[in-house]
């Protein structure tokens, strides 16, 4: 319950502070010059999030048909779309933390942050591999798909580990 309250004092900071600057800028520019400013930011907003998700999809599907994790994980998809939506929402604050999460190298700091915070609560941060093993041989053409589930070397073993078994999650 103490983080839904902190979630929404932070919520409505910042939607004091989005207006606060809007009503600054709108005495500098005037009306028309803050809702252009609002419009353009939504609008570049939109096509900077499309050619972004679209650009982690692909590195996604390039990486997979690789046989190789991809380089960007769920997270980065997450904060895509969170960048997107805050370009999305009107105002200049939440604007700028919308670019952040678009742009890749800060995108990228931001996951990595967040994979941390998540994973020192006990909350694991799991990526998926999908191999391809092509046969060397002139044997069929059609190649395996083996799932590979690791683990840690950290983690502890559990009696199912070693029995053969494999083991539900």
């Amino acid at each position: 319950m103490h983080r839904v309250r902190w979630l929404a004092a932070s919520f409505l900071l910042l939607i004091v502070a989005e207006l606060w600057l809007l009503v600054r800028l709108g005495s500098w520019l005037g009306i028309g010059g803050v809702l252009a400013l609002v419009l353009v930011s939504a609008v570049g907003g939109a096509w900077l999030a499309k050619r972004q998700g679209v650009r982690v999809v692909r590195s996604w599907q390039r990486a997979l048909s690789e046989g190789r994790a991809p380089d960007e994980g769920l997270t980065s998809g997450v904060l895509v779309l969170a960048g997107a939506v805050l370009l999305l929402t009107p105002g200049l604050i939440s604007d700028v933390l919308g670019l952040v999460l678009l742009f890749p190298p800060s995108r990228r700091l931001v996951a990595h942050a967040l994979e941390t915070h998540l994973s020192g609560h006990g909350i694991g941060v799991h990526r998926t591999v999908v191999l391809r093993v092509l046969p060397r041989t002139h044997a069929p053409s059609q190649g395996r798909i083996i799932d590979v589930d690791g683990r840690s070397l950290d983690e502890p073993s559990g009696p199912d580990r070693h029995s053969g078994a494999p083991s539900t999650p």
